[in-house]
């Protein structure tokens, strides 16, 4: 039995439930745990829901862990199976339903299946997108046919989008989802949900700069060069340990070159916040000494001390 959401996973589902989107998660995150959520929400007669891009191993396991927690209308499998004829009826008896993508394009293109009645679609391994052509051109026959119906996708590779010029866009585009739901692996529930992310942001800079850097003044070079040190920084965030990313900026402050190059993002208030914040997840002040801390403030506020340090 899967169990209840943790809470970060709560976070997860409530915000794609919210509004439609892309949701990438770092490996090892349950994405499986939250498209299973999704499939209890949307297991009942009153919802036709179509599940794209799962194997038939993924299909048993989500339909017996469904089965465990006691959902009568469980998952079902449209293959070639089943007549067309009897595909209608399936159709209309809604719940959640996994469909080749073969048949699909076959249905709606025959207008076999109900469009209009269709809930939304989940998309699973949302990053293959792009390579399946008959996914791709499935999601864009249901756009027309059906202009309110959800369309969410999962997926938690997110090494597969830094490949390629703007992938991320390419991808979301493809699903016609128009957010993107990030959640690297963070020690603080802080969903990151900037799009497009500094990497693409960069990658995409440097690609039209390229053929005129040697043009382009020292100023804007300093800057795309900032555009690559919060990079670095950004991948150390989320994927090195506190240590090791404290120790890196430490190293951009007391660099002399870095000081000496740099646009002035080191000098700003927000730069300073980063550093006080990487060093509190390093160094910890125990309750105990805060709270003498405090306690000894305090006891400096009163009147009776004050007039006593007059006196003397």
């Amino acid at each position: 039995m899967a169990g209840p959401l943790l809470e970060f996973e709560t976070e997860m589902f409530l915000s794609l439930f919210g509004c439609d989107g892309l949701l990438v998660v770092a490996e090892g995150m349950g994405v499986d745990r939250i498209l299973l959520q999704f499939m209890r929400v949307y297991s009942e007669q009153g919802s036709l829901v179509l599940l794209l891009n799962t194997t038939k191993p993924e299909q048993e396991y989500f339909t017996e862990q469904l089965r465990v927690e006691g959902v009568t209308h469980l998952l079902r499998t449209v293959t070639s199976d089943v007549q067309s004829a009897e595909r209608y009826n399936v159709y209309t008896e809604g719940g959640v339903l996994f469909v080749t993508s073969r048949i699909l394009v076959v249905d709606f293109l025959t207008d076999r299946i109900p469009a209009h009645l269709i809930s939304g679609i989940l998309v699973y391994r949302a990053h293959k997108i792009i390579e399946s052509c008959q996914e791709a051109f499935i999601l864009r026959l249901f756009r027309q046919k059906n202009k309110t119906g959800f369309i969410k996708a999962f997926t938690d590779k997110a090494t597969a989008f830094s490949s390629g010029f703007c992938q991320v866009e390419r991808v979301m585009r493809n699903l016609f989802v128009k957010k993107l739901y990030l959640w690297p692996r963070y020690d603080e529930l802080i969903p990151w949900q900037t799009f497009p992310s500094i990497h693409y942001l960069y990658t995409t800079i440097r690609h039209y700069l390229d053929p005129l850097w040697h043009q382009l003044g020292a100023k804007t070079k300093a800057l795309v060069q900032d555009l690559k040190v919060l990079r670095v920084l950004l991948l150390y965030l989320t994927q090195y340990d506190c240590v090791t990313f404290f120790n890196l900026l430490k190293s951009l402050r007391s660099s002399q070159k870095n000081f000496g190059s740099n646009s002035g993002w080191l000098f700003l208030d927000s730069s300073t916040s980063m550093f006080v914040n990487a060093r509190s997840r390093v160094y910890r002040v125990p309750e105990s000494k805060k709270k003498l801390k405090v306690a000894a403030e305090a006891e400096k506020q009163k009147p009776g001390c004050i007039s006593s340090s007059m006196e003397a």
